[in-house]
């Protein structure tokens, strides 16, 4: 299974993997920063099967386009 995790914090990106990675030995985990240019593509491109986004991020907010997901 593949997760991307959509954050502008690290901490937030290691914990979600931390607990990914507790529960699933198989999650193949793509972390995107939400302020990178290219982050929508990213996302896309892994064509991840869930997407754990962190909502309280106002770059993801504002920057992209989260209902073409």
């Amino acid at each position: 299974m593949s997760v991307a995790i959509l954050s502008g914090r690290g901490l937030f990106a290691e914990g979600v993997i931390s607990r990914l990675r507790r529960q699933a030995d198989r999650v193949e985990v793509h972390v995107v920063a939400a302020g990178e240019p290219q982050a929508f593509e990213r996302v896309v491109s892994a064509r991840p099967a869930a997407v754990i986004l962190d909502a309280s991020d106002a770059d993801i907010a504002n920057s992209l386009p989260l209902s073409r997901l």
